[in-house]
């Protein structure tokens, strides 16, 4: 794209020297030798590709990427923010949902225990020959814990009324906690 300047006839040579030289410094007809400068018309002169207008028009291209560039960042910050946000509410209700289920475990827990306790009041009041029948039909691992929660002088007595084979098993789980940090000595 060449741009033609009208040239003045009032602009002296001095000033239009002045003017080419600070705005045009490559105009190709002050370069020509002096053959070739009578093939120019001196009150048109063209602008190279490169000059200020060209150049202003490259830097406001490009003042209108970076522009777009910032925009689209921008929209790309409040988006995560958003997300932050969500994850954040997410991870607030998680907790909550997290603290609400340790509150119904350990409920849960001191309700078993309590059934543990009550069951082992009834073992202890029972004869021991029929305490025995009875924690051979009931699985190893409540067998055990209802054991835990009786005296330790009616357990042993119920445990010899117990099959040698059962009895080993139960007493091995008296060494062992069934339930993974649970205390059964309590």
């Amino acid at each position: 794209m060449n741009i033609i300047i009208k040239i003045r006839p009032y602009l002296s040579a001095v000033t239009f020297a002045a003017f080419i030289t600070a705005t045009l410094p490559s105009v190709p007809a002050l370069a020509a030798s002096a053959d070739d400068r009578s093939q120019y018309n001196y009150n048109e002169i063209p602008i190279a590709d490169e000059g200020p207008k060209d150049l202003f028009d490259a830097m406001t291209r490009r003042n209108n990427e970076l522009n777009e560039r910032e925009e689209r960042l921008r929209e790309e910050e409040s988006n995560l923010e958003k997300l932050k946000l969500e994850i954040e509410e997410r991870l607030r209700a998680v907790e909550t949902a997290n603290a609400k289920l340790n509150e119904i475990l350990e409920n849960m827990r001191k309700l078993d225990q309590k059934q543990i306790s009550d069951l082992a009041k009834v073992y202890e009041n029972m004869p021991p020959e029929e305490g025995a029948k009875r924690i051979t039909e009931v699985e190893p691992e409540l067998a055990v814990r209802i054991l835990k929660k009786m005296k330790s002088r009616k357990s042993g007595r119920m445990l010899a009324f117990v099959a040698p084979d059962r009895a080993a098993i139960l007493s091995e789980g008296f060494g062992q906690s069934i339930i993974p940090g649970e205390d059964l000595t309590k």
